[in-house]
């Protein structure tokens, strides 16, 4: 009898101790927290350190991580598990956590749903990071095709006008030639 009363006040303390945590999290949140510190205060509201948080870009249809590279997702049966974050019906992001958070469902459903604006305006920055990249991807790619393109033209001017000129210097030779051995 005494193990239940116990387990009862552990499951108690537990559940209060959830709540204070989304609590913290949405006055956390009230500031803008710095890049990098949403992805903080949420693993501290789910106890998990190791929480990642993967952005959804629906025009490219892929998850990408803050700074706007792409994030591999686990498969069934990974040591990892995800937890996707909708706002007004539409994905946002996912959260990648450690399994065992998810024995509390109501706790990450409660955190999801404190942060789900302050993850849109991270996953905009993302969307906006990850559209960066690929220009300085295509720049790099524009400048390296000029470059491969002014060494082909470089190459063509110089083989060209050289042969041209060894041409002339042979013809002028000839034609010398011919004169000095025919004066006439």
């Amino acid at each position: 009898l005494a193990l239940v009363a116990l387990a009862f006040l552990v499951g108690l303390a537990r559940t209060r101790m959830a709540r204070s945590g989304v609590a913290d999290l949405l006055t956390e949140l009230a500031d803008t927290p710095a890049p990098g510190g949403l992805r903080a205060a949420l693993a501290r509201a789910l106890r998990d350190p190791s929480l990642e948080v993967a952005y959804w870009l629906p025009a490219e249809e892929r998850f990408v991580d803050s700074s706007g590279k792409p994030v591999r997702m686990p498969r069934v049966g990974d040591s990892r598990a995800v937890t996707m974050v909708e706002r007004a019906g539409r994905r946002v992001a996912a959260l990648v956590h450690d399994p065992a958070v998810t024995d509390d469902a109501s706790l990450v459903r409660a955190v999801a749903a404190a942060a789900g604006l302050q993850l849109e305006n991270e996953r905009l920055q993302a969307e906006l990071r990850s559209q960066l990249e690929e220009v300085r991807a295509s720049r790099a790619r524009i400048v390296e095709a000029t470059q491969d393109e002014r060494q082909r033209i470089e190459r063509y001017l110089h083989d060209g006008t050289q042969q041209r000129l060894v041409s002339i210097a042979m013809t002028l030779g000839l034609a010398d030639a011919k004169v000095a051995s025919d004066a006439e």
